[in-house]
Formats: structure tokens, C-alpha cells, sequence
């Protein structure tokens, strides 16, 4: 990973946090993303990848959920960096009940962390980019994921009765 160039939303704490920490010990160059409200805590993260020995950090401030914005960290981090290679999407929004929701719509992810089962944050920064290493393009930690990935393939109702059990958290 040294000299590779990373980019990571959500990197204010967390999983993000972690996963800035873990490639700037293996040498990696960081473009850092998030909200302007965690602007001190991003310029902590910045300053720790780089103790940690990541050779420059860039850190912008952006809404994952204005498709400008990202474009707009995007194209900064190439014309800092001059390229991009990998692409650590880990901003606390996501889809539960459709892949064909509107970004714009989606929910915080952290409201539903009592809701799914997780698992401890370093053993899944550590297995996410240890599988990145390998050549992996896609990582789901924990792996039980994908078997609720395959349940809302083969039996959408299924899936879609658990989900909706959380209805005031999930927007249809």
C-alpha cells in the first residue's frame, strides 16, 4: 500500500477513523472526507495518519449525499494526488430496503446500529484492508452479510418483513 493513493468518507471517526490509521502505517497517501460539523475531529485524524506515517493527508469537508460534493473530493484528490487507487466509501448512510433508493434519502446509518448485528471495529478495519492487500474488489465484514444479502435475493418478502420490523428508522 505505500505510495497507493486512498480515499475515505466517514473518516472523522469510527470505521473511517481506523481505516485512515491502518493505511498511513502502511505508507499510503490519505484524501479524508466529512461533514463540516466534525471539521476539528478530521483535522485530529489528518495530523495522527500522519504520525502514523502516511507521506501527505489531504482532509475536505463534503456531504456524501450531494453527488457535486462528491465529484467535487473526487477531482481534488486527483489533482492533488495526480490519480486515485482505492476508494474507501464508508460515509453512515446507506440503503436497507433498495438498491434503486435515492442517495438523497438515505438513512444514517448509525441510527440503526442497535437494529444489525455488528462486530468490533478493529478486527473489521484489519480484515478489510488485509483483504484489499490480496487483490479483493469487494470485502463484507462480517462475512455473515452476505447471507442476508443472498436472503434479500432469493426471499425479498423475507428480508423485506425483517427490515420493515424497523419501519420508524427506514424510509420506504
Amino acid at each position: 500500500m505505500a505510495g497507493k493513493v486512498v480515499l475515505i468518507t466517514g473518516a472523522s471517526s469510527g470505521l473511517g477513523e481506523l481505516m485512515a490509521y491502518e493505511y498511513a502505517k502502511l505508507g499510503a497517501y490519505l484524501a479524508i472526507i466529512a461533514t463540516r460539523k466534525s471539521e476539528s475531529r478530521l483535522k485530529q485524524v489528518a495530523e495522527r495518519a500522519r504520525e502514523l506515517g502516511s507521506p501527505d493527508v489531504l482532509f475536505m469537508f463534503a456531504d456524501v449525499s450531494k453527488i457535486d460534493e462528491c465529484r467535487m473530493f473526487v477531482d481534488e484528490t486527483i489533482q492533488r494526488f495526480g490519480r486515485l487507487d482505492h476508494l474507501v466509501c464508508n460515509a453512515g448512510i446507506g440503503p436497507l430496503n433498495s438498491i434503486n433508493n435515492d442517495v438523497t434519502k438515505f438513512v444514517p446509518v448509525m441510527d440503526l446500529r442497535d437494529a444489525v448485528p455488528t462486530m468490533e471495529a478493529e478486527p473489521c478495519v484489519k480484515a478489510v484492508v488485509d483483504g484489499i492487500r490480496k487483490g479483493a474488489t469487494s470485502i463484507t465484514e462480517p462475512r455473515f452479510f452476505n447471507t442476508l444479502i443472498l436472503i434479500k435475493l432469493i426471499f425479498p418478502r423475507l428480508h423485506y418483513m425483517f427490515f420493515n420490523s424497523f419501519s420508524p428508522l427506514v424510509e420506504n
